[in-house]
């Protein structure tokens, strides 16, 4: 073991023993009541001999470490005890103080309550020595306001009937749209504009939208394939050209329309 490892030993030993209660407080007495040898020890300006003649001349007493221990034992011992004795004290003035509050104030209750009864049969006598015209009038008036709610509440029920009377034919309108749109989605020119291919839709919008000429043979394969298949060209038997069904010409307008609106 080193020299270094006994100092750290020799630290942390100390540390323990200062934390005991009794160790405390004899290190803080000490300093307190030796203040003065620390003191010259620490900031005299004579020689480290001098400062121990001194010390040991002047301060080196039995009292110097006698009355640090009184005082120690002093306050380890008796100060918890005497703190324990004035909590008790405090504790006890406490709950006769509380006591005389809600004394004080349950009967500050009491009298109100009291004078609330009093106020309540004065209101009672007073009422029963009501006129019967007063009583009347009253009555009357009740009946009037009773009428009132009663017109105000048929006209907020009109006016619900109304808004559901508008409600429903909105719903009916709604009913009779979507009717429309699904026999629009059953034709079945519109059925086949939705299976062919977003190139074939280009070129049949070219050939809509585009100002120089646009023939048959322009078309791809496949497109002038599902045209034939869907009857919407034929063939003119002289010029052996591809021309425009009825149907076809329905098509294009069709095409152009969604175009147009997309």
């Amino acid at each position: 073991m080193t020299f270094a490892d006994l100092i750290k030993d020799f630290l942390d030993s100390t540390k323990e023993r200062l934390k005991t209660p009794i160790s405390g407080a004899f290190l803080y007495s000490f300093l307190i009541y030796n203040w003065r040898p620390i003191l010259l020890l620490l900031f005299s300006n004579a020689s480290i001999e001098d400062k121990i003649i001194v010390i040991n001349n002047e301060y080196c007493t039995f009292w110097s470490l006698f009355i640090p221990l009184v005082i120690a034992t002093f306050y380890t011992l008796l100060v918890p005890k005497i703190m324990l004795q004035i909590e008790n004290d405090l504790t006890e003035t406490k709950k006769g103080r509380l006591t005389n509050i809600y004394s004080v104030r349950k009967h500050r209750t009491s009298e109100k309550k009291s004078l609330a009864i009093d106020e309540v049969e004065l209101n009672d006598i007073v009422s029963g020595n009501k006129s019967k015209q007063e009583l009347v009038e009253r009555i009357a008036i009740l009946e009037q306001s009773s009428l009132q709610r009663a017109a105000a509440d048929q006209n907020v029920i009109e006016s619900l009937n109304t808004k559901l009377k508008e409600a429903n034919d909105f719903s009916k309108e709604i009913l009779e749209r979507n009717h429309e749109l699904s026999e629009i989605d059953e034709n079945p020119i519109i059925k086949f504009y939705k299976i062919i291919s977003a190139e074939d839709r280009n070129q049949l919008k070219n050939f809509v939208f585009s100002a120089r000429p646009w023939k048959f043979e322009n078309f791809s394969i496949e497109l002038r394939r599902q045209l034939i298949s869907n009857q919407l060209v034929y063939r003119e038997k002289k010029s052996q050209d591809w021309l425009l069904s009825q149907k076809g010409a329905s098509f294009i307008e069709l095409v152009a329309l969604l175009n147009q609106t997309s």
